[in-house]
């Protein structure tokens, strides 16, 4: 059962979801992620959602959630592209 994943989802200028993908991470000693595995998760999608209508977030935005008695809680959001995602070496970040 996976209990927690970082969800890197991109969203237009108005706030409105155009993709997603949910990464479980296994971590380096040293906190990094040493490992990842894609999942799916239909429930995600709409936490997104909703999530999208309170913060209005645009562009890539990076939520981490955790599993709790049967449903995502939200852990923290960030307003930029993951640090754990490879593309960042496109962008010289």
């Amino acid at each position: 059962m996976t209990k927690s994943i970082q969800c890197r989802p991109f969203f237009d200028d108005d706030s409105q979801l155009c993709a997603s993908i949910g990464m479980k991470r296994k971590l380096s000693k040293q906190g990094f992620t040493e490992a990842a595995s894609v999942i799916e998760d239909k429930n995600i999608k709409a936490i997104l959602q909703e999530l999208a209508v309170i913060f209005r977030p645009v562009g890539p935005t990076n939520f981490q959630f955790r599993k709790h008695q049967g449903a995502w809680k939200l852990l923290e959001i960030n307003p930029r592209i993951s640090s754990a995602t490879s593309i960042r070496t496109a962008f010289w970040i």
